[in-house]
């Protein structure tokens, strides 16, 4: 704001971000505040029915609240300031320590307030981040604090908003190398149980932060206290304001000390056992939560971070979006609160994460499937209709393209009869028919899904191109021999094994069908690659034919997410593997996390045969891409990836 009577900081600064008017039926999971306030409120209002000199000043030194906090910090009185809340705490040291321009140190992603109490004193911001983990970068920040000297440093432990500590060995180390003054802000600590009051004994230059805000449940009473050496906490008290905190306030943090340390440590035990609830809640939605060791979690919602923020504050929910500030690309912060309310926020998670990724769709359902031609009906009306009840938004139907005519099946040991292409014909037909007929309820599209065989690629390159498809996934069923003979590793487990001792083992089958896979993917024939690792199927536990830890199959799987990787192709989760004998989807998480770590856009589809099975699963599997660090899955239109946030 530019104004004459203005200084420079004043025109520069902006002010604290703060949701405001908040109606009380609102569930606050933004302010890092206890789910309820002390026991002590009943007693303390009553005191006050009987005695409340609100006419006269209180004790301007705060004795008898000094003398508590020194009890409960095993410290001196003499090493205490008490403030207005933390902030008016900042407000303090940056006065004390600050000349106009002298520079102090910030780690984002951090406590805000550092950076603007400390401008508004004049101070120059320098920021050495925290490392991708959201840890300290040590051997950066001493290189900066040997260069620039500055006069404050500021460590948060644990670090709002990440949660994230640093050992008292690095702050030591800190406090070794700093000629000037490291604030540790110790705001959260009950909820770590660390704390570095024991060196204020050895270091002078060490400065303390608390608040009752947080470990004592009186965020509304503002309350606070810095703990340094003597000497310091002279300056500190000469520097507050003299009568800064209202009487009700130092007197309730009193009563607090006097009758509720009992109930501070329990309840910072519920806090710490509901976090790690909440926790595992929260990754078993598939978000990637930040381990925390306050009272908070960092949530990486991605892309989806403001919408649901947004939609859960509709709900009267309120969570801290962080994902449009620095360091914090797609992050959310969440207080933990008591289970109850934790209940109630998971639900309403829940629900919204559902109705993103049901925008997404089924990418690979059925109508014919593996029926007899032509005596099975077809359901494409039906199969939609599922598609609809269970929500979903869209649904991509890509039924199995008729083989080639002269491909001998290894399961009948016969030609493939031509019924089957004048039956998708008419499949095709009834899925003109719904699109208009759901046009308004569902977006219908329709794809194939096409059997590579290596030696009928003219072949499958004149069918894709003979209608506009939306979707073309390729798949291996079929694997030929050094005869040229194909065998079919998706019929029986008999058929399966058979299979094996033609190529003479396992091993060299399972290399003959990542062969295949990767030819199918150079290619270029298709939009998808669907469940490249079907080989396994019949792969389980307590009767494996192969060990999937293997290095040679690791190897064989590595090798094609290269290919697939430098191709323009996705990767598809299939969840019908659940259903199989190997117990997982297709492919393994192992392969979710290789390929989100080569970029290979992801798409998602049920593998549906009947109505009922559509969109079986699909949550799971995007919880399962969120699980690897996929923000966005696949979907297509006239054979056009889109990306569709999850």
């Amino acid at each position: 704001m530019q104004n004459k009577y203005l200084s420079i900081m004043a025109q520069k600064i902006t002010p604290y971000e703060w949701a405001s008017n908040v109606p009380e039926n609102v569930l606050r999971f933004d302010t890092n505040t206890l789910p309820d306030p002390p026991p002590i409120v009943k007693e303390f209002g009553e005191k006050l029915i009987k005695n409340c000199p609100i006419n006269e000043y209180g004790d301007p030194s705060y004795a008898k609240l000094r003398n508590l906090i020194a009890s409960y910090e095993n410290v001196k009185p003499d090493k205490i300031t008490i403030t207005n809340s933390g902030d008016e705490a900042l407000d303090i040291v940056s006065k004390a320590f600050l000349n106009p321009g002298d520079f102090f140190i910030i780690q984002p992603p951090t406590f805000e307030r550092f950076r603007l109490q400390s401008e508004i004193n004049r101070g120059q911001c320098i920021e050495v981040p925290l490392t991708p983990q959201f840890n300290i970068d040590l051997i950066s920040l001493l290189k900066t604090i040997q260069q620039i000297k500055p006069k404050i440093t500021f460590v948060c432990n644990p670090n709002n908003p990440t949660g994230t500590v640093t050992s008292n060995e690095t702050i030591e180390t800190i406090l070794k190398k700093s000629s000037g003054i490291v604030l540790v802000d110790e705001v959260y600590r009950e909820f770590y149980g660390k704390s570095s009051v024991a060196l204020l004994n050895k270091y002078p230059n060490l400065v303390i932060l608390r608040s009752f805000s947080k470990f004592g449940a009186m965020a509304g009473a503002r309350i606070g206290y810095l703990m340094a050496s003597p000497k310091l906490s002279q300056v500190f008290d000469a520097i507050r304001l003299p009568m800064g905190v209202s009487w009700f306030s130092y007197k309730f943090a009193e009563t607090l000390l006097e009758k509720n340390t009992g109930w501070i440590e329990s309840q910072s035990q519920k806090i710490k056992s509901e976090r790690s609830r909440l926790t595992q809640e929260l990754i078993d939605l598939g978000l990637k939560v930040v381990p925390s060791q306050a009272n908070f979690l960092l949530v990486n919602f991605g892309t989806s971070a403001k919408t649901v923020c947004d939609k859960l504050k509709k709900q009267n929910i309120l969570v801290r979006d962080r994902s449009s500030k620095p360091y914090l690309n797609g992050y959310v912060r969440i207080t933990v609160r008591n289970r109850e309310q934790n209940d109630v926020l998971i639900t309403s998670l829940s629900k919204l994460l559902c109705e993103i990724w049901k925008q997404i769709g089924d990418w690979h359902t059925q109508t014919i499937a593996h029926g007899s031609y032509p005596e099975t009906p077809l359901l494409v009306e039906q199969t939609v209709k599922a598609a609809m009840q269970f929500g979903l938004e869209r649904i991509c139907l890509t039924d199995h393209y008729p083989l080639p005519p002269d491909f001998i099946d290894p399961t009948k040991d016969q030609d493939c009869s031509m019924p089957r292409e004048w039956y998708f014909r008419r499949y095709l037909d009834e899925v003109g028919i719904v699109q208009e007929q759901f046009a308004q309820d569902c977006e219908v599209l329709y794809g194939a899904e096409f059997d590579w065989l290596r030696d009928y690629q003219n072949w499958t390159q004149l069918q894709t191109n003979t209608r506009q498809y939306d979707y073309l996934i390729g798949s291996v069923h079929f694997v030929p021999d050094d005869s040229g003979k194909y065998w079919i590793i998706d019929y029986t487990k008999e058929v399966f094994e058979q299979g094996v001792k033609a190529f003479g083992g396992i091993q060299p089958l399972v290399q003959a069908y990542y062969r295949e896979v990767r030819a199918m993917i150079r290619s270029g024939l298709f939009d998808g690659a669907g469940h490249i690792d079907l080989i396994k199927k019949y792969s389980q536990l307590d009767d494996p034919l192969f060990d999937r830890q293997s290095a040679w199959y690791r190897g064989e799987v590595t090798q094609t997410l290269d290919v697939l990787a430098a191709s323009t192709m996705s990767m598809e989760i299939n969840t019908a593997g659940w259903e199989k004998q190997c117990a997982e989807q297709y492919p393994a998480q192992w392969i979710l996390k290789e390929g989100r770590s080569r970029n290979i856009p992801l798409t998602i589809g049920s593998d549906g045969h009947k109505p009922e099975e559509i969109g079986r699963k699909l949550d799971r599997a995007v919880k399962l891409a969120r699980q690897v660090g996929y923000e966005s899955l696949a979907v297509y239109k006239a054979r056009k990836q889109l990306l569709v946030s999850i």
